[in-house]
């Protein structure tokens, strides 16, 4: 079914009138208005903001009108790209299936994941070598042949493996192939690159929707234009994809991948070349070891065994710090160079190792010399890993050359996107000028649905006291429904304390860190008294819809924390361009954040509860003002017993379900 730029809006109405009629959707104002801002933003190729609350069926509202809009041939592939794998798998399950049986014709798409994540099968029969794993080890070796052999997708999610294990079979873009592999007519990742160019719709993340920016377009099949749900999280994701670090982790997998600690696996081990320089390089990556060691302790020492800092000159880090890695890459890239490789497998293989050094080498200069322009440099240190980071300080300047000025158009939708009403915050933060807004009402009755607990006799969040008293209204809040409580946190450190103050009274308490955040929710949504924690991801993607969840408890607005190496910078920038980082840019971020952390507890028509917001700043602080304005009306009150209320008569209409 073919449309014409004349027939498209009849083809919309038509679409929508078929997914009332034959799908049971209820006709949804808001989500007509969206598809068709949608589908004259695809026609006029304008870029468009759209906020679209909870309910309103957005993705149906971008996916119906991108799917007609395909149809005509001369339309570029449109990429689609969320923040979420639970929102990817919503859209390739139900709603594009659905899309296609209300236009009446299969839609053409692919899910476009990174190459790594597959299955590489010439180097899976490497793994057969004698004497490169451990007996204890085999197994492991074993489960991936038997997986190998039965899966359709070569996707290595579907098999858990030890991380080494993973790395040695897992594709890696420098060592490819190709067309030229022995493998080839079998390759999985082969096979989705050719699925991904016969698809005029291609399903990413914004991971890889970046990551394909800073490879410079070579990730992903070319597209005209995107439409990024969950947009609320661009400006950090596109930040971490365009930022160079240089890491203890990342060191030790360029040397892991040319010969391991004992010798046995990498590019070396495997590739036949004389004991003698086998011997001389694997002294080459073993002192590069030692001085990486010295480098991590230096810096774990110098600035705290975890957290972030920010470098303000070079000599914050002596540069001689980087002496031994600088030098001992130098000789290994060159040793590399002089070998004589065997075949044309071993020439790609020892050629990618010498680039990874090289690359290496640049980045650990860059960040040495503090060279990158308009970057922010920063180090982050954990028990686990320690890395020096440069950050772009403006991601603005980079997206309004390399997103909105070669992709048009860009269309832009999330639950939360403005701030006092206008997009201005986003706009700036993401260097987007000119543009179509829309911003829609919620399809929920919230004056109805909602009770907002403002308490205005709870200590000050910034007081010593402040976690015990936070799980003693928690505890009371969950004790009146048996559980059912969704605590959201700002920091881990007082989530902790929050949960070692807590007496448990039968309650269960589920925190971030326990488990795997999904297994978290899946678990709490079947516990009968159960209070679930979190910080930073839950507060925003976790859909727990129905009679499981019936109060949030936000412990504290969320503002961001002022020693943020990369924020310190860009409230610099602020500054000297004469705004307030307060106002202009801390109280507009923590807004969105809070709007995301209600937004978790209305999910459907049918759903009721309370949010309860602990931090006394709302009402007592002049800008507390700006945070109620932002959310839907509902009522609001001081008093505990007026929950208590609600909780009875929540528990009175679940008893009265036949």
């Amino acid at each position: 079914m073919h449309h014409t730029i004349h027939n498209r809006s009849a083809a919309l109405e038509d679409a929508f009138a078929q997914l009332h009629k034959t799908a049971g959707f209820d006709r949804r104002s808001q989500q007509m208005e969206m598809a068709e801002a949608v589908m004259r933003a695809l026609e006029s190729r304008r870029h468009l903001l759209v906020e679209a609350p909870t309910g309103v069926g957005k993705s149906l509202a971008y996916i119906i009108p991108a799917a007609i809009r395909i149809q005509d041939e001369k339309t570029g592939r449109i990429a689609i790209s969320t923040n979420t794998k639970a929102l990817q798998r919503q859209l390739l399950e139900k709603d594009i299936p659905l899309a296609g049986a209300v236009i009446g014709t299969p839609i053409s798409h692919a899910l476009c994941i990174g190459g790594g994540n597959y299955l590489c099968v010439r180097r899976l029969l490497r793994v057969k070598a004698p004497g490169l794993f451990d007996r204890s080890e085999l197994q492991a070796v074993q489960s991936v042949f038997e997986w190998a052999a039965n899966t359709q997708s070569g996707i290595l999610s579907e098999i858990d493996l030890p991380p080494d294990m993973r790395e040695a079979v897992a594709r890696q873009g420098d060592l490819c192939m190709g067309a030229k592999c022995s493998s080839a007519d079998i390759c999985f990742w082969r096979k989705a690159k050719a699925r991904e160019m016969e698809a005029r719709l291609l399903i990413v993340n914004h991971h890889l929707f970046f990551a394909n920016m800073a490879s410079g377009e070579h990730a992903l099949p070319d597209f005209g234009t995107v439409i990024f749900d969950e947009a609320h999280q661009i400006e950090e994701t596109a930040s971490n994809y365009l930022s160079t670090s240089v890491s203890e982790s990342r060191i030790h997998r360029i040397l892991d991948s040319i010969i391991t600690r004992n010798g046995r696996r990498g590019v070396l081990a495997e590739s036949g070349v004389s004991v003698q320089m086998l011997t001389l390089l694997a002294k080459i990556a073993a002192d590069i070891r030692f001085r990486t060691r010295e480098w991590s302790h230096f810096v774990s020492k110098r600035f705290g065994g975890s957290g972030s800092v920010r470098l303000r000159k070079p000599d914050d880090l002596p540069g001689n710090l980087f002496d031994g890695m600088l030098d001992g890459f130098s000789q290994l890239s060159n040793s590399m160079k002089s070998l004589v490789p065997a075949t044309e497998e071993q020439e790609r293989e020892f050629k990618a190792i010498v680039d990874r050094s090289v690359k290496l080498l640049e980045d650990i200069e860059g960040i040495r010399d503090q060279s990158l322009d308009e970057h922010v440099f920063w180090i982050e240190t954990s028990p686990r890993d320690c890395r020096v980071v440069a950050t772009p300080a403006d991601i603005s300047l980079l997206l309004r050359e390399r997103l909105f000025a070669k992709t048009r158009p860009v269309i832009m939708t999330s639950a939360t996107l403005s701030t006092d009403s206008t997009f201005n915050f986003i706009k700036g933060r993401i260097g987007l000028d000119d543009t179509t807004e829309l911003i829609l009402d919620s399809p929920f009755d919230f004056e109805r649905s909602a009770l907002l607990y403002l308490p205005g006799d709870i200590t000050d969040p910034r007081s010593p006291g402040y976690p015990a008293e936070v799980a003693k209204r928690i505890q009371t809040i969950a004790s009146m429904r048996d559980g059912g409580v969704m605590a959201l946190f700002t920091s881990y450190d007082m989530m902790r304390k929050t949960r070692e103050a807590m007496p448990r009274n039968g309650i269960d308490i589920l925190m971030q860190g326990d488990a795997e955040s999904y297994s978290l929710v899946e678990d709490f949504k079947t516990r009968k008294r159960a209070v679930l924690m979190g910080t930073a991801t839950f507060w925003q993607g976790v859909d727990i819809p129905g009679d499981a969840l019936w109060c949030v408890v936000i412990t504290r607005l969320p503002f961001a924390p002022p020693n943020n190496p990369v924020l310190e910078a860009r409230f610099e920038r602020l500054k000297a361009q004469g705004g307030d980082p307060f106002n202009d840019y801390q109280i507009p971020a923590a807004i969105l954040m809070f709007k995301q952390g209600f937004g978790r507890l209305i999910r459907t028509h049918d759903d009721f509860g309370v949010v309860a917001v602990l931090d006394k700043r709302i009402r007592s602080m002049p800008y507390g003002r700006r945070f109620l304005d932002a959310l839907p009306n509902c009522r609001a009150t001081g008093n505990m017993g007026d929950v208590a209320d609600l909780a009875r008569s929540l528990a009175a209409a679940q008893r009265s379900i036949p």
